[in-house]
């Protein structure tokens, strides 16, 4: 992404033709001093062009630029050619709005930026007579983007997933707890005990909010306080790749946080399975810039972020991301970031289901077992299903799960018959497992038909339309038959009504009995977790970070001082008025002047920009000029107790209130009115001299 394109000469050319007359000739007038009539506005741009193309002269450029050129320069290049908001938006941080402006408005005025009209979009870009000078800030971006080595051992973030056998233990976990809840619903607040017992198996995880990712990522259901699992859900969270597992993990946390947060937030957005994956697609493509065990300040991933942006702007809220009134909040996901260590966590390997001719669990009594690490992320959330979490700590790689009576039923009652479980059992371990435990689940699955709780829709059908139960789209959703024309639907009403209604009935009754609330039905459809796509073209842009990560910074800082304080030197033997010499003494630090000629009187056009203390006529000039122009201005005045106030906005207005001038700024969302009289400076920042007035 640093393959910068610098625009033609002729395009840089033509930004300067345009330009106000006035402002052309100040511009020529502060290199060449003063023009000599005749002239051609053509002519002066080439011997412009040619000056700024001598070594001599590109060196004296160089030697000025420090380290913030360097970054804007950097900036400008790798966000290609931007508008002035994109690099406020990069900034934002570092820089105010206003500072920016100032910096980028100095660069102009150094010709070494320019700006140019796309597409009714004013951007910015680099001036290509300078492109020797240029090129190594734009080969270097890793100043945009400070890091640090890890050197300190940092504690286990509360939602850190390490590996599969760690998730497929905590979903085990929450399968056999009941009455999570003190009041039964989330607000009553999560039980100590089952938060205790978490802490036990799971020491500095995070019990509660461990529920309420699996809950958002439909693993979990809670339904009457108690949690089921969603078997279609589990399964195809279980093909993920399980570094994509962890990226939905971290997704589903930034959700919980929105959602929570939802009250104080104007922008929340209700969580769909699309945006879920949207989000989790773009932390993709952003994980693969980062590298485990460096620490970025928050600069940084905004920017990084960015970078991931750029190439992801097929999502609709992509390039809003980091506005005030973005579809992400950008502090909800750095919050998800350090909760599941997202940022250093390294890579997981992927396991794929294979034959292996070693055993991937082993049976150390009939009814418990023993998960080596190299089951795969599948095969160990299919354990959970009809397994327990044994009741001891949970210390990697040590896994241990329990088969039991209560476990299994609850896998009955999700459809897992004992002839599923028992396969499961004897693939993973090579046919290693006690014969016994054959026998016991087919006993508890007898039992469990002989006596049977249903909860759904009913479906009665008389003896002549029994027929139905065989007409598609109905006999799709008939999930048991009770009793000969007695139906138990996996289907909530309104689906139910329109299968009934496509097999050609036209009266269909809906009793209500006596104290009976009509409720909607708990049947949930299933998240589809399809694979997230491998970033394109990521590994040249990561490696970019990194191959910059020990060259030097582009800052000659040091001889663009030597040089300044020779113009200095220079301008003080020179017989100038004071209005003269603090134009030109400004120039210099400015870092306009490129040789001796440009120090002559005639060139000066002398613009007065601040005002300080007693100068009310100073102070009231620049007032004036400001409103005029809708400049921005930058005053301070004394506050309580000895404090300065002070502001920077745009100039609105010069009010008369009886024998006082009251200046009115906006400063954001902010009106201030300050007396002139009790400014104690006031200060005009220069405009862009490619901006008409």
């Amino acid at each position: 992404m640093n393959n910068y394109i610098f625009q033609s000469t002729d395009n840089w050319k033509n930004a300067l033709m345009n330009l106000p007359d006035n402002n052309f000739f100040e511009l020529l007038r502060s290199f060449f001093g003063n023009i000599k009539t005749p002239f051609n506005k053509q002519g002066l741009l080439n011997d412009l062009c040619s000056m700024l193309s001598r070594d001599t002269t590109q060196d004296k450029i160089k030697s000025y630029i420090d380290k913030t050129d360097h970054k804007l320069i950097a900036a400008m290049a790798l966000l290609n050619n931007p508008a002035v908001e994109e690099m406020e938006s990069f900034f934002k941080g570092e820089f105010s709005g206003h500072d920016l402006q100032g910096l980028i408005i100095n660069l102009e005025e150094r010709l070494i930026v320019y700006r140019f009209r796309d597409n009714k979009i004013t951007r910015l870009a680099l001036n290509p007579v300078l492109e020797p000078v240029l090129s190594p800030c734009i080969e270097n971006v890793s100043i945009l983007f400070p890091s640090r080595q890890n050197v300190k051992k940092e504690s286990t973030p509360p939602l850190q997933i390490k590996e599969e056998r760690q998730l497929a233990s905590l979903l085990s976990f929450f399968l056999y707890q009941e009455d999570i809840y003190k009041t039964g619903e989330q607000r009553g607040g999560f039980r100590k005990k089952i938060q205790d017992d978490a802490s036990k198996l799971f020491p500095g995880l995070d019990a509660e909010l461990s529920l309420k990712i699996l809950l958002k990522l439909d693993l979990l259901t809670l339904e009457n306080n108690k949690v089921l699992f969603n078997k279609d859900s589990t399964e195809s969270f279980g093909k993920l790749a399980f570094n994509d597992a962890l990226l939905y993990w971290t997704t589903a946390l930034y959700l919980c946080l929105e959602e929570d947060n939802k009250a104080n937030e104007e922008n929340y957005i209700r969580t769909s399975r699309k945006r879920c994956k949207q989000i989790a697609a773009f932390l993709k493509k952003l994980k693969n810039y980062l590298d485990p065990g460096i620490l970025y300040p928050e600069t940084t991933i905004r920017r990084i972020a960015k970078l991931a942006e750029m190439e992801e702007n097929k999502l609709p809220w992509a390039s809003h991301l980091f506005e005030d009134k973005a579809l992400i909040n950008y502090d909800f996901l750095l919050e998800a970031f350090s909760k599941t260590g997202f940022l250093q966590q390294k890579e997981a390997e992927n396991k794929t289901e294979t034959q292996h001719a070693e055993p991937l669990i082993v049976m150390d009594t009939a009814f418990s077992l023993i998960l080596y690490p190299e089951i795969s992320f599948a095969d160990a959330l299919k354990l959970a299903e009809f397994c327990n979490v044994n009741d001891t700590p949970l210390s990697l790689p040590a896994v241990s799960f329990l088969l039991t009576r209560e476990s299994a039923v609850r896998a009955f009652d999700q459809g897992i018959s004992s002839e599923e479980m028992q396969a499961l059992l004897e693939k993973l371990s090579l046919n290693r497992i006690d014969s016994n435990l054959g026998w016991t689940l087919k006993e508890w699955e007898k039992r469990y038909a002989e006596v049977s709780l249903s909860s759904g829709l009913i479906l009665i059908l008389s003896g002549e339309r029994q027929y139905l139960a065989e007409a598609e789209p109905l006999a799709s959703l008939i999930q048991k038959c009770l009793a000969p024309g007695v139906y138990l639907l996996s289907a909530n009403e309104t689906e139910a009504l329109g299968a009934i209604r496509k097999t050609g009935v036209d009266i269909i009754a809906q009793p209500r009995y006596k104290g009976e609330e009509k409720t909607k039905s708990s049947w949930r459809t299933s998240y589809d977790f399809t694979p997230l796509e491998s970033p394109q073209g990521r590994t040249e842009s990561k490696s970019l970070l990194a191959n910059n990560k020990n060259k030097n910074e582009v800052d000659s800082s040091n001889e663009g001082k030597l040089l300044k304080e020779k113009y200095h030197k220079l301008l003080n033997t020179m017989e100038l008025s004071k209005t003269e010499k603090d134009e030109l003494s400004s120039r210099i630090e400015r870092r306009l002047v490129l040789n001796e000629t440009q120090l002559d009187k005639s060139s000066v056009r002398y613009e007065k920009l601040e005002a300080r203390g007693l100068d009310f006529a100073g102070k009231t000039s620049i007032a004036k000029q400001a409103v005029d122009s809708k400049s921005i201005l930058e005053i301070s005045w004394p506050g309580s107790g000895g404090d300065t106030n002070s502001c920077t906005g745009i100039a609105e207005a010069l009010e008369k209130k009886g024998n006082e001038s009251i200046l009115v700024i906006k400063a954001e969302e902010n009106i201030f009115r300050v007396p002139l009289n009790k400014i104690s400076l006031i200060k005009r920042i220069k405009q862009s001299i490619f901006i008409r007035s």
